[in-house]
């Protein structure tokens, strides 16, 4: 009785649906545009891969790096969340990490 327990929940937990973390990563990538608006709209940036990311308009210390980053055209790893978000029709993900690289 207890292994048909077992599986039925084993069973039940594999068809329900979880949320799971996924995120959107670019390694060895540079910024190779940012767009700004004069309000307090997020900031976002499109990376050599392609992936638009975005910088919440508080987070004043990663839109630093992030414009360090063009202005040297150094690499890093990008990793943004996978969930996009839409500002003035453009669509991206929200920064989560970045590693910049020597």
């Amino acid at each position: 009785m207890k292994l048909k327990n077992i599986l039925f929940l084993c069973c039940l937990l594999m068809i329900i649906p979880t949320k799971v973390f996924a995120w959107v990563e670019s390694k060895n990538a540079t910024v190779d545009k940012i767009i700004q608006w004069q309000d307090d709209a997020p900031t976002y940036f499109i990376l050599s891969s392609g992936a638009v990311c975005f910088i919440p308009a508080d987070e004043k210390s990663m839109y630093t790096l992030i414009l360090s980053l063009k202005a040297t055209g150094k690499k890093a790893q990008f990793h943004c969340w996978d969930d996009e978000k839409v500002t003035q029709g453009i669509s991206g993900h929200r920064i989560h990490r970045v590693i910049a690289d020597r």
